[in-house]
């Protein structure tokens, strides 16, 4: 099977680089009952870098895209099918929570698509950010820097898709030393809340 590689241009000469994308499988196409699409939104690359490493060997062969921006994160939202979402709260170009604003009646005509399991990632947890959680309808918090079996438990229910265990992703992540270097020299006092699932959202 052969795959494509895209970058698409960034505003101010900036490039936003994606994962390789099947050619067979058409853009809104749901992912195969085997291999789920998931979008990575943030503007650091070491923390996408970790995320889709993390991914890739809890779920292997899953499809793993990049968007450093809200701007390049709609772009791909109004072309693809996602099984799944990680985002950043503080955005280059706005709030990450953006993305999970509710269609207008004519966008949902024009391009209708199921709600995606959204996880969100912060530096910063306040009563402000987990009530605006709530309010947009994201399913969990996530403390940064990133750690692979949080990440996991997160995401597991939010998908259909069986994993490898997070204690086997959390040891191979810290195998890597070009992660593993980053991720230590980040990592800040040990955080009591390390996961926050949001309850769902009424009306």
């Amino acid at each position: 099977m052969t795959t494509q590689k895209t970058g698409l241009p960034m505003p101010m000469g900036k490039w936003c680089h994606c994962a390789s994308i099947p050619c067979r499988d058409s853009p809104m196409a749901p992912s195969s009952s085997s291999t789920p699409r998931l979008l990575v939104v943030d503007d650091h690359a070491v923390h996408r870098l970790c995320a889709r490493v993390i991914f890739q060997y809890t779920w292997p062969g899953c499809v793993v895209e990049e968007a450093n921006s809200l701007h390049w994160a709609r772009a791909f939202l109004a072309e693809r099918h996602y099984d799944l979402m990680l985002l950043d709260l503080q955005l280059p170009d706005g709030f990450g929570l953006e993305l999970l604003q509710t269609p207008t009646r004519r966008e949902r005509w024009i391009s209708p698509r199921p709600r995606i399991p959204a996880v969100a990632m912060t530096s910063e947890r306040t009563p402000d950010h987990l009530l605006a959680c709530h309010r947009a309808g994201l399913d969990v918090l996530l403390d940064k820097p990133l750690q692979a079996e949080p990440l996991v438990h997160a995401v597991q229910p939010l998908l259909e898709f069986p994993p490898r265990l997070p204690s086997a992703a959390e040891a191979m992540m810290q195998a890597s030393p070009e992660i593993s270097h980053d991720v230590s020299s980040r990592r800040s006092a040990p955080s009591a809340h390390l996961c926050h699932h949001l309850p769902p959202r009424c009306g």
